[in-house]
């Protein structure tokens, strides 16, 4: 995801207690984070769980941004973090998959 004007806009109302600006943070960068799990985790339903699961985290820990400019990088690492777990649970199975020549690239 980039920084951008609108994106900063929407995080400021949300940290000034507007929630409805969160539909709008969500709107604005839902394509972006489906596309980066998917590229991680193969299955679209599992992927679907993990995007959700990072958007409950973003909403839960927004008000510990300490400045909008750093909204990306601090997006950035609840992704990280997510997708890091996601294959800490999973890495065995990925590895018989492949070795069985079942893993899609």
């Amino acid at each position: 995801m980039i920084y951008t004007y609108e994106l900063s806009v929407q995080v400021k109302k949300f940290l000034a207690g507007d929630t409805t600006a969160f539909d709008k943070i969500f709107v604005m960068t839902a394509d972006d984070l489906y596309f980066h799990v998917s590229m991680v985790i193969r299955d679209p339903s599992e992927a679907e769980d993990v995007v959700v699961k990072i958007y409950k985290n973003l909403y839960k820990r927004i008000g510990r941004l300490d400045k909008v400019e750093n909204v990306i990088s601090w997006y950035n690492q609840i992704v990280y973090n997510e997708l890091d777990d996601w294959v800490g649970k999973n890495y065995m199975n990925i590895l018989i998959r492949e070795e069985n020549g079942k893993y899609d690239s």
